[in-house]
């Protein structure tokens, strides 16, 4: 029959613990979470780096009272607000693995970031790791020296000699030796087997003859001719009137909530607003 005792010490610390078993066993924290986290191929971040660019996550301080399905403005552009569901989606065409139940892992976002739609579902900002590691990456349970490393392997795949893509503000080099901390032990690549198929780029916006002048001809009640080119060589004119159009108007909100909603179907690549016919 199992004993019990009363345990009156302090608490042991888990992380310590955690480390003491590994050091124990012949590795160190740092090598076991490297052993077992997955990162996405950098010829496949290159060629997309942000899957589902126009999404973002839900956040009570960058997205108030919004919640999943609703849509918001990030920087004047309209992004749909979701849960983590996109990220997932964005890592299994990433990796070509898909993503399975109880099997005791999670996508985890390396810089954070979540609610900003170039880093929600970007390539560079995702790793597979088990639920065990991953938490180490978080600020809730944070261990300093995995966080750093985990940003350091994002940096050197993808950001150091041959930058996938621009490199973000808060996406900064942490200058750490990984190959001294991990010893034997490699970065680990999942490849797909087809490259994620590019996502279509989104219309350009052109205003004649400027941005500000098209928002005060509409504050006027004045009429913008808008103009929308399509990839089939057609184009669609229209009258925009100024009815309701205030100073607080978002503009683009407008714009991307209005005469580009649903671009992509309708095939729009291009789109003129001017305060002339």
């Amino acid at each position: 029959m199992i004993t019990s005792k009363i345990h009156s010490e302090p608490l042991p610390d888990p992380i310590e613990t955690l480390e003491r078993y590994f050091r124990e066993g012949g590795k160190t924290l740092l090598q076991a979470v490297f052993e077992n986290t997955f990162f996405v191929a950098p010829a496949a971040v290159r060629n997309q780096p942000t899957f589902l660019p126009d999404y973002a996550r839900t956040s009570k301080k960058y997205y108030p009272r919004k919640t999943r399905g609703n849509t918001a403005l990030w920087e004047n552009r309209l992004v749909k607000i979701s849960d983590n569901s996109p990220a997932k989606k964005a890592w299994e065409k990433y990796s070509g693995q898909k993503i399975k139940r109880g099997r005791g892992y999670g996508v985890r976002h390396i810089w954070g970031e979540p609610w900003n739609p170039i880093a929600f579902t970007a390539g560079w900002n995702l790793a597979y790791m088990p639920f065990w590691a991953g938490m180490l990456t978080e600020d809730q349970h944070p261990h300093l020296e995995v966080q750093k490393a985990i940003k350091q392997a994002s940096w050197d795949l993808y950001f150091r000699d041959n930058p996938v893509c621009d490199i973000p503000d808060f996406v900064q080099n942490p200058r750490i030796d990984l190959a001294e901390l991990l010893g034997n032990q490699p970065l680990l690549i999942l490849q797909p087997t087809h490259l994620p198929e590019q996502s279509p780029r989104k219309p350009e916006l052109i205003f004649k003859p400027s941005e500000d002048a098209i928002k005060q001809q509409l504050i006027r009640g004045g009429v913008v001719y808008v103009t929308l080119y399509k990839k089939d060589g057609s184009e669609e004119h229209k009258e925009w009137k100024g009815n309701n159009f205030i100073e607080k108007s978002n503009l683009r909100g407008n714009i991307w909530s209005g005469y580009l909603r649903n671009w992509e179907q309708k095939g729009i690549v291009k789109a003129v607003f001017s305060n002339t016919n």
